[in-house]
Parts: structure tokens; sequence; C-alpha cells
């Protein structure tokens, strides 16, 4: 079993992404084309050319699905900013501004508009735009979600946006800060390479959203985490992430499920062959536990790798522990 330091996490292509791999297959093509004779190279060309642009013209729409969030830019809608049973008219917009500094080579600027006013506006010098969502909290108020989107549609920033009183600024807290690894030592739940959001629910004082981060034992991955919040504070609740236990996960290596987090004891081993349902990670000085249960209902914890693993046999390349394991990257 070996680590590998290129499996980085999920990554996402953007159209441009796309139309750079349609250039480079082409040029592929065109030398392939090269060694045949004149007469076959002029129908050979256009055959390779009308199918590679197909295909990656159905690889851009998806793309441009994929970038679909619940807000669309300069589009009005009518939300209740502040819990007042009134709503506001909401208009944001996001531009990409060119720079001449050596350091920073573009600034994504984000402008929010209440009532035609400009209440708020934010810059991520290392993104290329800003994408938004929103929920509804248990009091009635809209909570705003805004994304800074740089490469490989990496999330810089996930803001959550409120208004606390209409025409006032917006207040502001960067959920990335709070829940994602900085470094490579984990410091937080979810890895350097988590990025999201999704809104999924309020109760009380309480929201939670959907993170999409990466596990080195099974990919990529869902994970759903809460946060309470007041007038002024958002804080990450100290509490397990939640992962999609409905996914059946295939064992194809074998490994050791403890009694507790840090615990020597052995609840169960996992066999090649086995499936199992993962429930849960938290984070323990500096290592991420999952929680699993097995075919038979017993349930335990183990260690994610902190690198991903793959292993080439006879059947094919293995990556993670399970055959469902996908990276991107």
């Amino acid at each position: 079993m070996r680590s590998n330091p290129c499996i980085i996490g999920d990554k996402i292509p953007f159209v441009h992404n796309i139309i750079c791999i349609l250039y480079i297959r082409i040029q592929e093509a065109i030398m392939y084309i090269s060694k045949f004779r004149k007469g076959n190279a002029v129908m050979l060309s256009a055959l390779a050319f009308t199918t590679l642009f197909a295909g990656s013209a159905a690889q851009a729409e998806e793309a441009e699905e994929a970038q679909v969030y619940g807000l669309e830019a300069g589009v009005a809608y009518d939300l209740d900013l502040d819990g007042d049973g009134t709503t506001e008219q909401f208009v944001w917009q996001t531009t990409e501004k060119e720079l001449d500094d050596t350091e920073t080579t573009r600034q994504a600027v984000l402008d929010l508009y209440v009532n035609d006013s400009q209440p708020s506006s934010f810059i991520d010098d290392y993104a290329y735009m800003w994408r938004m969502d929103k929920g509804t909290l248990a009091d009635g108020r809209t909570l705003l979600f805004a994304m800074s989107i740089s490469d490989n549609d990496y999330s810089e920033q996930v803001l959550a946006l409120t208004e606390k009183e209409a025409g006032l600024p917006f207040q502001s807290t960067d959920l990335a800060k709070l829940s994602r690894t900085e470094g490579e030592v984990p410091n937080h739940i979810l890895s350097g390479w988590a990025r999201g959001v999704t809104f999924v629910r309020s109760e009380g004082d309480t929201f939670t959203v959907r993170w999409n981060d990466t596990l080195s034992c099974a990919g990529i991955v869902s994970v759903d985490l809460d946060y309470q919040i007041d007038e002024a504070t958002i804080t990450q609740v100290d509490q397990p992430g939640i992962l999609d236990e409905t996914k059946t996960w295939t064992a194809w290596q074998s490994f050791s499920v403890k009694t507790d987090v840090e615990s020597g004891q052995e609840a169960f081993t996992v066999a090649p062959g086995d499936t199992v349902s993962l429930l849960q990670v938290v984070l323990k000085n500096g290592m991420r536990w999952i929680l699993c249960r097995n075919a038979d209902g017993a349930e335990g914890w183990f260690a994610d790798p902190d690198s991903a693993v793959w292993e080439e046999s006879s059947d094919g390349m293995h990556w993670g522990y399970f055959d469902e394991a996908h990276f991107a990257g």
C-alpha cells in the first residue's frame, strides 16, 4: 500500500477547461492522422473533429449544469432577509477584475443589492467568480451563502450572510475558516479540499449545511455539519460530521475496526468483499476517525489514513479502502 500525493480531492471541470481538453485531443488526432495516407487524412480528420467536439460539447453542457446554484446572478428575488414578515428585493452580481499587480492578477467581486441600495460588497483575490445559494432560518430570516470559486471549482471562501437590519451591511462568517483544515495537519473536521455548501435545514438556533469533502479511505463524500447562529455570530457545533449512511461501501482490502476512537480494542475486522455503511466522522488529536456499521449491525471506528492510498493488483488499480471510492484530481 502506498500513498499518492497526486490524489488531491474532488475536481469539477470548468467549461474553459473542457475547451482546453478539446484542443489537446484535436492535436493528438492530427498527429495520429498524419501517419495515414493523404487521401484518408481528410475523412479521418473530419470524423475525429466531429466526434471530439460532440463529446466535449456534452461535457461542457454537464459542467454548466453542475455550476447552477440556487440564486442566479442579476435576477431579482423577493426574500425576507431580516425575518420581519416583509420581503425585500435582493439582487447580486459577480464580476472579475483584471489587475496589474505582480502578486494578484485578478479579483472576484461580489456586489449585493437590497431594494436598489448596495449594503455590501466582497472581494476575493484568488477567485474567478462568486456563486450564491440560500436557506431559511427557523426565525424566518433568509440565510445567504456566498462562495468564491477558483481553479477546479474550489470554494476559496464560503460566507454565511445575514441581515440584522434593513440598510445595514450584511453580517458575514466564513464557514471554511470554522470547519476546513488549513495546512497539512488536520485542525478542523473537514479536509483542506472540502467545498460546498448546500443548505439542509434549520431548527431553533442551529442550521445544517452539506459539504463535499474527500476522505482518504472513501474518496468524495458528503458531510453534514451543524452551526449555531445568534444575532451577531455563527459558530460550528462541536459534534460529529454526519455521512450518508444509506450508501453501501464494498471493501477491497482488510482493515481493523476499533470499539472506540483511539481505542486499541478491536470490534471487528472488515475483509475483502464485506460491505459497510459509513455513519460519522470526528477529529481527535489531528486524526479523522470514521464510525462504520457492518452487515451484521455491529458498529465501530477506524482511522482515516493521513493520505490517499492506492494499490495495483492483477485485477486493476484500487483506491482507498472501497471499490466505490472515487477520487478526482
